[in-house]
């Protein structure tokens, strides 16, 4: 039992701040905004637009210059911004319409749980 504490220290001590760390708000400019590396987007932690990810900071200053909402901003960089792959992959990304369920209704069923529940079987 003492490796398993051991390793859950090591854990908690060693490898979550880095994880917290690695996505600190950090250095944000006067729009309470910085860029993504990872991703090559833009986004905002505090200001007018904080929690909107825009493709670049010009992205953002045009919405800003235009004087729209946060809503307004939010949609127009939803519309340009690309899709990017769960994390987790097709578990939580694919989704398909399963029409076993009863009633006969449509149940959208992510289709990677679907087959790992076929695998498992």
């Amino acid at each position: 039992m003492k490796p398993v504490r051991a390793g859950a220290f090591a854990l908690c001590v060693f490898v979550a701040p880095g994880v917290a760390w690695a996505h600190s708000a950090g250095d944000l400019d006067r729009h309470g905004c910085h860029p993504d590396r990872r991703h090559g987007t833009y986004h905002c932690h505090s200001g007018r637009y904080h929690g909107i990810e825009f493709p670049s900071k010009a992205e953002m200053l045009r919405n800003l210059d235009a004087g729209a909402s946060q809503e307004q901003a939010k949609q127009d960089a939803d519309s340009k911004l690309k899709k990017r792959e769960s994390l987790f992959g097709p578990l939580l990304g694919e989704k398909t319409t399963d029409q076993r369920a009863a009633g006969g209704g449509e149940v959208v069923v992510p289709q990677g749980v679907e087959r790992r529940l076929e695998v498992l079987k």
